[in-house]
């Protein structure tokens, strides 16, 4: 999903469940297959946005699907960011980094996984905000019949 997309959506004061298909960065706790909220942006001058992942929502599945890449005791073992104190227990977020030249066509590795609907507005490409997309696909897609409002 591009960024543009999905920062679209957050300006429009959507906070889209999402399924990460790929892991999202070297850095990130975000591992494939994990279910998270994506709750907030920050755009930067330097060609980068911030989003803000919540994995508190699913943390179980969450839980199961994290790599065992953090190193512990010192670096004698590897094991989870949970296990290296970077998850914290009642806060599972992170901000994550996301850079190109051009941040608005950048694909984000992640699907929507709450609402098709919202997923055919994306896809739609429309220039209209979410409230009005479905305003007009009600509109042009219920029969004449089952519009009270016409009739006004």
């Amino acid at each position: 999903m591009k960024t543009k997309d999905i920062v679209a959506l957050l300006k429009d004061g959507k906070k889209p469940l999402v399924r990460l298909t790929a892991n999202l960065w070297d850095d990130s706790w975000g591992a494939k297959g994990m279910i998270a909220r994506i709750v907030g942006f920050k755009g930067h001058q330097d060609d980068t946005v911030e989003l803000m992942f919540d994995y508190n929502e699913h943390r179980e599945n969450n839980l199961a699907l994290q790599s065992h890449d953090y190193w512990l005791n010192g670096g004698a073992d590897k094991g989870t960011a949970f296990e290296a104190g970077m998850m914290k227990e009642d806060d599972v977020t992170e901000e994550v980094y996301f850079s190109m030249y051009d941040q608005d066509e950048m694909e984000v590795p992640v699907v929507l996984a709450d609402s098709p609907v919202l997923e055919e507005y994306v896809k739609s490409g429309s220039k209209l905000s979410y409230v009005e997309w479905l305003e007009k696909f009600v509109e042009d897609n219920v029969p004449e019949a089952m519009k009270p409002w016409s009739k006004l």
